[in-house]
């Protein structure tokens, strides 16, 4: 769902969240840097896991071969416990690369994506009310 940015708690939120990490942001995306989206996710009890996805793909890519990008970056900012019953997002680290895109959209196409994933590393994300977790938006994760 995505938020107002007009909406004064919405507001207040980004400013608490991008205090605390302008440390980092400088360092990344420079304070130039762009917010593209603000949005808010609710998993349903009893919903199934979602696909493997990056959320933007990697450019250029045989589609757009002159195509290119900076990084995008995606945050979560936890607004509560995420518990086990509610499903934690799992992230497949290093899969951000235009090699490792290019495996997984032959193994996708070959309907092989879940031998491929299998044998990927996994981490789950285990936030706590408050925790962040900022990754390349082309990396390989998903809710489960």
């Amino acid at each position: 769902m995505f938020l107002p940015l007009t909406d004064p708690l919405v507001r207040s939120g980004l400013k608490e969240a991008f205090t605390s990490l302008q440390p980092l942001l400088e360092h990344t995306v420079s304070l130039d840097g762009m917010i593209h989206e603000i949005s808010s996710f609710i998993g349903d009890k009893g919903a199934p896991r979602q696909c493997v996805h990056a959320d933007t793909i990697v450019l250029p890519c045989p589609q757009y071969p002159e195509a290119s990008m900076e990084p995008l970056y995606t945050v979560f900012v936890a607004l509560q416990d995420i518990d086990d019953s509610m499903g934690h997002t799992i992230f497949y680290p290093r899969t951000h690369t235009p090699e490792t895109h290019a495996m997984w959209n032959a193994a996708q196409k070959k309907a092989a994506s879940p031998a491929f994933v299998k044998n990927l590393k996994a981490v789950q994300s285990n936030l706590k009310k408050g925790d962040v977790s900022i990754f390349d938006s082309r990396l390989l994760h998903c809710g489960d």
